[in-house]
């Protein structure tokens, strides 16, 4: 082995026993996937129910390569399946995490496998590099992330979004009125692909919306969870309370 690559290893494991130490000492609960240079969507938490499958990401007129990291958090064990010409599986073990990598992804859904709700952590990242090789998936670093301490995912609250490299408009904050559109981003001129992500920290479901100057693209975010929709030459994103009033936190990225 290179002295240097083994230095390495020694100071990744070093670390993550560290981590890990330092969680269990503090009695808390497991962190967010940090976002990185290369994020699209997420990272957030999602809520599955027992034996369900919800669609948390998901790009119709897809053009990119994708790596989907997922870490599980309470609950049961869950399966990450990435759809695009066909469909790859990957199951995930409660206090684990792990990644798998898709050409051309379509859509990424989690499905709960035990008999109670579960909750995961997820972050889609470009696979490929803008002119250059593929990019693996950082399956180390997710594991780092997901021994540190976190009171919010204890408490089963949504977290917010940071920004990350990719990131175009916001992390913000949006009180919606019950049925009543609220813009959060504009492009006339449509220059931009982009993926939005949203957290719903309100009492009701929250729709969001894409528009492209056409028919727009939609998805709805359930009470206390989280989904992300992606669309070429995004010209407006709209999120709509489906009820009482909303609270959403959002974030726009570009690819």
């Amino acid at each position: 082995m290179n002295p240097r690559h083994g230095k390495l290893v020694a100071l990744a494991s070093a670390l993550t026993i560290g981590i890990a130490a330092t969680a269990t000492a503090g009695g808390g609960g497991v962190t967010g996937l940090a976002p990185g240079g290369r994020t699209l969507a997420g990272p957030a938490t999602a809520r599955i129910e027992m034996q369900a499958t919800e669609t948390i990401y998901t790009h119709p007129a897809t053009n990119t390569n994708a790596c989907v990291t997922v870490a599980g958090v309470l609950g049961a064990a869950v399966r990450m399946a990435l759809v695009g010409s066909n469909t790859s599986t990957f199951d995930v073990p409660v206090g684990g995490s792990g990644s798998l990598r898709k050409d051309s992804l379509v859509r990424m859904d989690l499905t709960c496998l035990g008999t109670a709700t579960c909750m995961a952590q997820w972050r889609r990242e470009l696979a490929t590099r803008e002119g250059g090789p593929m990019v693996k998936c950082n399956v180390l670093a997710a594991t780092a992330c997901l021994l540190l301490s976190s009171s919010a995912l204890a408490g089963c609250a949504p977290a917010g979004l940071a920004a990350g490299g990719r990131t175009l408009a916001g992390p913000g904050v949006t009180a919606v009125a019950a049925n009543t559109p609220a813009t959060v981003y504009g492009d006339p001129s449509g220059n931009s692909n982009t993926c939005v992500t949203v957290v719903n920290a309100g009492t009701a479901a929250v729709r969001l919306s894409l528009t492209d100057g056409g028919t727009p693209s939609t998805i709805d975010v359930p009470v206390g969870d989280s989904r992300a929709l992606c669309k070429d030459s995004t010209q407006q994103v709209d999120l709509t309370c489906l009820a009482a009033m909303c609270r959403a936190n959002w974030r726009v990225d570009r690819y």
